[in-house]
């Protein structure tokens, strides 16, 4: 069970490449946002919430109840500005998720931009909520066969 705790949150956080656009990730008049650590117990609670809802094979409907709870609170809060248009590409990727709840495990989150993405990556282990400090962790780098 705890593997698969593990396996869900690696995949819920599995990065791709690097971003090839030139956008610096912030919308037209986007507020400041809260620190990036407060951001990060928002966005850890949610993962851990569904993750243990599905270690703990909850019910289809328990799972979308679950899912609506965590799009609601990232609504709720106000990213730091640098990660704002990710904030509303994730909150519309985490809706989506209400029909097909698999689509938070398996599916092609939206990434934040650099410099954000590795500046919030080394506070992750700060944060309380964020046990498996992987969120925002950049993609192994791999390494050549022997």
């Amino acid at each position: 069970m705890r593997m698969l705790a593990l396996a869900v949150l690696l995949g819920l956080t599995v990065f791709a490449g690097a971003c090839g656009s030139k956008d610096d990730g912030v919308l037209e008049n986007a507020p400041e946002g809260v620190s990036d650590e407060d951001y990060l117990e928002v966005l850890c609670t949610g993962t851990e919430r569904f993750s243990s809802a599905l270690v703990g094979q909850a019910t289809p409907e328990k799972l979308r109840e679950v899912i609506r709870e965590y799009a609601a609170s990232l609504r709720n809060v106000v990213p730091p500005r640098d990660v704002s248009k990710f904030h509303q590409e994730y909150i519309a990727f985490v809706e989506s998720a209400e029909a097909q709840p698999a689509i938070l495990v398996n599916g092609n989150p939206p990434y934040p931009p650099e410099p954000a993405r590795s500046r919030i990556a080394g506070k992750e282990s700060t944060v309380e909520a964020c046990k498996n400090p992987v969120f925002f962790a950049p993609e192994p780098t791999p390494t050549a066969a022997p």
